[in-house]
């Protein structure tokens, strides 16, 4: 009787060890999923000290945020409705292909939004065969978009946020003449639209969803409307008084009124620096040394 429950004993020591070694989050690469129902994981994707997981709850698209070092959940997402595998391209001339869009081998770009929201462009193929997807979290929900198939060979793709993060933009190079474009999603009324003309986004300043104060000239400051294309005014800056050769670094501040302050910092060959401020009357363009 005492081997018995001495082999009972040992026996339930082992039962309790195996159970403590297994890890509930195995399935998951170790992050705490809050809810692991119906959930397959396809993708993690770290930025900055927050990963990013992307993946299918019951056939819809969940992604979820989580801390790099502890590894819990902080936010998740779900779409509702049912995530669709199956594309279809269109080549013209009788010639249709089917495609399918694994998470799994997608390339994934990143971009965090305006209250912690995130933007995720997954990308399968190349050239006239890419297929491009763009999730944007929208409270608990994620609302996708499939993006239209180019009819040109794609250099590269760039997600950004843009705005203090409250649009992106997916701007894309083509190798047919070098020519850099724009889709442009607004976070304001949930609306993704492709733009009609170049945009430096280094060198501008959203003025509200559709248009912009360029500087990427320096010495000649526009407004443009990108959605329609339309300049619509453009005001050249004179600075006669300053050499070719100096180095020039534009900066505009947005001011609550129409008038906004525009900064060009210059750096003489001798080292020497000096500053030219302006005011800009954004509603027609006139500027005014300040």
């Amino acid at each position: 009787m005492k081997k018995l429950l001495i082999l009972a004993f040992i026996l339930s020591l082992i039962i309790s060890c195996d159970k403590e070694e297994t890890d509930p989050y195995k399935d998951f690469w170790g992050f705490h999923v809050k809810d692991t129902t119906g959930l397959k994981l396809f993708q993690a994707k770290q930025v900055e000290d927050v990963n990013y997981l992307v993946g299918l709850r019951d056939k819809k698209l969940w992604i979820g945020k989580f801390d790099n070092d502890t590894k819990e959940q902080l936010e998740e997402w779900n779409s509702p409705k049912v995530f669709n595998t199956s594309r279809t391209i269109d080549f013209g001339y009788g010639e249709i292909k089917e495609y399918k869009f694994d998470l799994h081998s997608a390339s994934l770009q990143i971009a965090t939004l305006d209250e912690q929201g995130v933007a995720i462009l997954a990308q399968i193929g190349q050239g006239e065969e890419l297929l491009s997807d763009l999730y944007v979290t929208c409270g608990d929900n994620i609302q996708s978009y499939i993006m239209e198939t180019p009819d040109f060979l794609v250099r590269n793709y760039s997600l950004v946020t843009w705005n203090n993060g409250y649009a992106i933009t997916f701007n894309y190079n083509i190798t047919r003449n070098s020519e850099e474009l724009h889709f442009f999603y607004s976070m304001e009324d949930k609306t993704l639209f492709k733009t009609s003309g170049y945009i430096d986004l280094l060198s501008c300043t959203p003025l509200n969803q559709e248009e912009v104060i360029a500087y990427n000239q320096v010495k000649k400051i526009s407004r443009i409307n990108f959605r329609t294309g339309e300049t619509i005014w453009e005001t050249d800056i004179t600075l006669n008084d300053i050499p070719s050769d100096a180095k020039l670094s534009p900066q505009i501040t947005p001011k609550e009124n129409n008038f906004w302050t525009y900064i060009i910092d210059i750096t003489f060959y001798s080292g020497e620096k000096d500053t030219r401020q302006f005011k800009i009357d954004i509603d027609n363009g006139e500027i005014i040394r300040l």
